[in-house]
């Protein structure tokens, strides 16, 4: 009985990996994979390491709304901020406690995702373009943690 039930859930996991292999070959999902449909959202799902997101690079078309579902498996507590090159250097800037602040930024608070969770960011993506999404938790951004958005 153990051996047909091993057997039964073999085969469901081989037929899985192949609807979902063949599903990633249409040329239509984004580089990063989609892995889910939640609430009519595309859920992408990035990992944060040490000074790392995988994927480091992430495609959206413009006027397309995400999800970017964030799991921390490092070390330490990691942020996603996504912004051009001049928000991420003032974020970096505000950390280090060396910026101005200005009370007119439209800018969204970071998504902060303790050590072993996972956190949600709903993303609508703007005009075509690359952005990046960094991480400003001390020494990260000067480390490298960051991955580009680029929206097509």
């Amino acid at each position: 009985m153990t051996v047909r039930r091993n057997l039964t859930m073999l085969a469901a996991a081989t037929l899985t990996l192949t609807v979902l292999a063949a599903c990633g070959e249409d040329g239509n999902d984004v580089a990063g994979d989609v892995v889910a449909v939640d609430d009519g959202l595309a859920v992408i799902e990035v990992e944060m390491t040490e000074m790392a997101f995988t994927p480091d690079s992430i495609d959206v078309k413009a006027g397309e709304t995400v999800r970017l579902r964030f799991h921390n498996s490092g070390l330490a507590v990691h942020e996603a901020v996504i912004g051009d090159l001049a928000l991420q250097e003032e974020h970096a800037e505000e950390m280090a406690g060396t910026a101005m602040h200005h009370e007119d930024s439209d800018e969204s608070e970071p998504l902060v995702v303790a050590v072993g969770e996972t956190g949600d960011l709903v993303y609508t993506a703007g005009t075509a373009g690359t952005l990046i999404i960094g991480c400003h938790q001390p020494g990260h951004w000067d480390a490298g943690m960051r991955a580009d958005l680029t929206i097509t």
